[in-house]
């Protein structure tokens, strides 16, 4: 009985039933493992360039990242483009007056 008291004390949290601290025992001990074959390569890997079987978390937030920039970039720039065609850009200072 004492053992089995004993090992229920040295449980890591990730191994016990899920919890919040057990779910970001995982997410660290993912990138710890991403970052070390990362590491081993000789030359420096994007996390997003990784095989895919090594890609971890940092792998998945650096493809969420620049997915979200790249739809930011695509709104922007058609904002840009419907503010241009309505004549609502303010013209800058020297596009306003060229010769001052």
């Amino acid at each position: 009985k004492f053992r089995v008291e004993r090992k229920k004390q040295n449980m890591r949290p990730m191994d016990a039933p899920p919890s919040l601290i057990g779910r970001l025992e995982v997410f660290v001990d993912n990138v710890y493992r991403e970052e070390k074959y990362r590491n081993q390569q000789h030359f420096s890997t994007r996390p997003i360039h990784l095989k895919a079987g090594y890609r971890g978390p940092l792998a998945k937030l650096e493809y969420a990242t620049s997915s979200f920039l790249d739809v930011l970039i695509a709104y922007e720039k058609k904002r840009l483009d419907l503010l241009s065609q309505a004549g609502l850009l303010l013209k800058r200072p020297m596009e306003a007056h060229p010769n001052s």
